[in-house]
């Protein structure tokens, strides 16, 4: 039997139109190379750039005999193309697969026919091996999309955010008790899959929208990864990290894992003053929260390999965060917070962070960060930076009395023993930023780098280990060993 007498009208591989005989995965023998699953996924994700077609498994590609598939085999291609399409495809396709009975078979068999839409969230890209390409379709052929192509394909595409594509996974309440938790804590009663479809988060059909695949229970991808690292002193430079920790889960596990990370390396307690107790704390708990919260849902999810950073230094938290916020000039350290248009890329997302009541709606996130560190003065003042690349968020630690460090300032710090040269702390503070030359650290100190400054003070702090030595071509620079000194906190 022939294809064209099993469905009439359909007989030659056309733009729309692809016959498969079997659909394979793994790597094919010989020298070349190469894997059987591109050859396939590829049609499809042409499909999807374009105008959208149905393949056809179960089919002859030569001869168009059809050769049809018993119900395992048809069962273990679905499962094939759902694992591989999820994990070499993106954004995710569209399509629907459906059998067709083939007669004269007992038991059945099958001819299956897998239909693709035209994507909305052009241009699909099938990745393998860190390298991603476009394929389009062309007069009956698959081909790789040309740089005009690829720019049409931007152009034509809907151009809806990461987060509100929608996926083939059904929402199922029980996939969401941290979710539904927060909900309630927040809210104080139940949530209704009506105020979840009202913000994208799923479909009119209940398949889950991508933002919501990353609040699910259990879920862990690159996509999501976080590291969190602290570091002895105030730039990454600064000697050995005191601890580092890496994070893929759901954005809610996330959320608690990155405060607690925080709070088990920040101050927060109380201190002793004149006529009773002062509170001491770190970072103000709100201004945390928006900082945190505001990376995970504005990251750019489009770029693969990327990370949030969360770097605690002595003096400040960092919260680096994939890709520019949207609307944002380029920027450097700035400390007008309030100025920064609140746009927001990740729309569902941004949305379900508002319904547990952990975003603000009107986004004022950072004038409200500005409000808890108004208080303590210019030396405190929040600030960020940002590029095409990246969008960075800094809080100066409160307990911390220098506030921010530059490299040029003498930070106040004691030593592990008491010392005995007159100027060792000053010298120990100036050289606690970055490494100095004795010629500058004379000139800081007001005196002449004399051969017996070198040999008596320098030379004596680098025999106590409170100053390294470090060989840089002809000259020798100074720098604070941070094992031995540390930074005064309040």
């Amino acid at each position: 039997m022939y294809i064209e007498e099993l469905i009439p009208g359909i007989n030659l591989e056309t733009g729309n139109i692809e016959f498969k005989e079997i659909l394979k995965e793994g790597k094919k023998p010989g020298e070349s190379g190469g894997y059987f699953e591109i050859g396939w996924l590829k049609e499809l994700a042409a499909f999807a750039n374009t105008t959208g077609g149905t393949m056809f498994v179960g089919v002859k590609n030569d001869t168009h005999e059809v050769n049809p598939l018993d119900h395992e085999a048809f069962d273990k291609i679905v499962q094939l193309i759902n694992r591989q399409t999820k994990q070499h495809v993106e954004p995710e396709i569209p399509y629907r697969i459906s059998p067709i009975a083939v007669p004269g078979y007992t038991p059945a068999r099958y001819v299956m026919r897998i239909d693709v839409k035209r994507s909305s969230y052009a241009p699909i890209t099938v990745k393998f091996k860190d390298t991603g390409t476009i394929y389009v379709r062309k007069f009956g052929l698959t081909s790789v999309a040309t740089s005009e192509e690829i720019r049409n394909l931007v152009l034509d595409s809907e151009n809806i955010h990461f987060d509100a594509a929608v996926t083939q996974t059904q929402y199922r309440k029980q996939d969401f008790s941290l979710f539904e938790a927060y909900f309630k804590k927040a809210n104080g009663r139940e949530l209704s899959e009506k105020e979840l479809f009202s913000i994208g988060f799923i479909s009119e059909d209940g398949k889950l929208s991508k933002g919501a695949m990353l609040f699910q229970d259990g879920f862990e991808s690159d996509k999501t990864l976080v590291v969190c690292s602290e570091y002895k002193g105030i730039s990454k430079g600064d000697n050995a990290t005191y601890a580092t920790k890496s994070i893929k889960a759901n954005l809610l596990r996330e959320y608690e894992d990155i405060i607690d990370f925080i709070g088990e390396r920040s101050a927060d307690g109380y201190i002793k003053v004149f006529g009773g107790q002062e509170k001491l704390i770190s970072f103000p708990p709100r201004s945390l929260q928006e900082a945190i919260i505001n990376a995970l849902a504005h990251r750019n999810y489009f770029m693969d390999g990327s990370q949030i950073e969360i770097n605690r230094f002595a003096d400040r938290l960092e919260i680096v965060s994939p890709g520019s916020l949207p609307g944002l000039r380029q920027l450097n350290e700035e400390t007008n917070l309030s100025s920064i248009p609140p746009i927001r890329r990740n729309e569902v997302i941004c949305a379900a962070f508002s319904l547990l009541k952990l975003m603000e709606k009107r986004g004022s996130g950072f004038d409200k960060i500005e409000e808890d560190y108004a208080p303590y003065g210019e030396k405190f003042a929040p600030m960020a930076s940002s590029s095409s690349d990246f969008f960075a968020l800094t809080l100066p630690d409160l307990a911390f009395k220098e506030g921010l460090i530059s490299k040029n300032q003498s930070p106040a710090i004691y030593p592990d023993v008491e010392l005995s040269g007159k100027k060792d702390l000053a010298i120990l503070s100036y050289c606690y930023p970055k490494p100095r030359s004795a010629a500058e650290i004379a000139k800081q100190l007001g005196i002449t780098p004399s051969s017996y400054f070198r040999q008596k003070v320098l030379e004596r702090l680098c025999q106590s280990q409170h100053l390294i030595k470090i060989e840089k071509g002809p000259t020798t620079l100074y720098s604070t060993n941070r094992e031995r000194v540390h930074l005064a906190y309040f």
